[in-house]
């Protein structure tokens, strides 16, 4: 039996969109790696670090639950904590660095969608203010509208719109 129809679709959505996204950054110069993005207020590196970082979390969201463990339950405070963490590192000034971890992420994430099937699909991978979300409710709503706002914003950083 072959991979379920939403990890196709799903993990071709993402590895599209940060194909995008490298062809947005790949070029810039060291200036405009620290370019301001009008989104979050945060460097276009960190900015695209955090693509990665969001991909790391919300497929280790979905492994763990697969895994056996309960669902995650999403804090904006924890999100927040972590974000100001990685803001105050160094690692995501580093374009290649930073390119490479968001591939990595990605291609962890597509194996990870391609193996799925209609149950996992299915299992609550996460919840917020005590609502259960489906691994494909990660996927489709959060992930990859992750990646979209974010890309905008590295968008408008690097060209000023």
């Amino acid at each position: 039996m072959g991979a379920d129809p939403r990890g196709i679709e799903l993990s071709r959505a993402v590895r599209e969109r940060v194909l995008t996204l490298d062809e947005l950054v790949r070029d810039a110069t060291a200036e405009m790696w620290s370019r301001v993005c009008p989104g979050e207020g945060w460097a276009v590196g960190l900015e695209t670090y955090h693509i990665g970082l969001g991909l790391a979390r919300q497929g280790g969201w979905i492994i763990d639950r697969l895994g056996g463990a309960p669902a995650h339950d999403f804090s904006w405070d924890v999100t927040n904590e972590l974000n100001a963490l990685v803001a105050r590192t160094e690692g995501w000034r580093v374009k290649s660095n930073v390119l490479a971890f968001v591939h990595e992420q990605t291609e962890r994430l597509a194996r990870l969608m391609l193996r799925m099937s209609a149950d996992d699909w299915a299992a609550d991978a996460m919840t917020y203010g005590g609502t259960p979300r489906s691994a494909e409710f990660v996927m489709k709503v959060i992930a990859l509208r992750h990646i979209d706002d974010h890309t905008r914003s590295i968008r408008a950083g690097l060209t000023g719109t």
